[in-house]
């Protein structure tokens, strides 16, 4: 459970940022979708070798299946961010969509991870929402402020 909560927590909270940030230099969805794959797919590697990589550490764990879960798990968290903008051509309409697909996961994840920890389902949403909204909203001061800096 520990390896796909990573995979969907830094897949929600990398991509949405990314994706918000992509939105708002870029304005054109194609280069959103192919931009957000291409983070989304060297995110969900790395983060599947760094959890072989400690887990390998952890006698306990099974390292193949850490890194397995880990980089699945995100991969499925970047195929569903990203498919609004594969999906409709205003960035603009395919963001909110993205913010409700990200917030129905963080709502699937708590609700498990509130079982599993035996924590509030509000607490481990409120968790997860404000790391996801706090790194969007940094990206999003990035996106805007270089694409006002740079000529793209």
């Amino acid at each position: 459970m520990a390896s796909i909560v990573l995979g969907v927590n830094d897949g929600l909270i990398e991509l949405t940022g990314a994706l918000v940030g992509f939105t708002f230099a870029f304005k054109s969805h194609d280069l959103v979708a192919l931009s957000g794959l291409i983070t989304g797919i060297a995110a969900a590697l790395s983060m599947a070798a760094s959890a072989f990589m400690q887990a390998r550490h952890e006698h306990e764990k099974n390292a193949v299946q850490a890194a397995a879960l880990t980089g699945i798990s995100y991969l499925i968290v970047v195929v569903f961010l990203v498919a609004p903008y594969v999906i409709l051509q205003d960035v603009f309409v395919a963001l909110p969509i993205m913010f409700s697909i990200a917030l129905l996961i963080i709502g699937i994840i708590s609700y498990f991870n509130s079982i599993y920890l035996k924590q509030k389902f509000l607490r481990e949403f409120g968790i997860m929402l404000v790391f996801s909204i706090g790194v969007a909203a940094v990206t999003f001061a990035i996106g805007s402020g270089l694409r006002f800096l740079l000529p793209v």
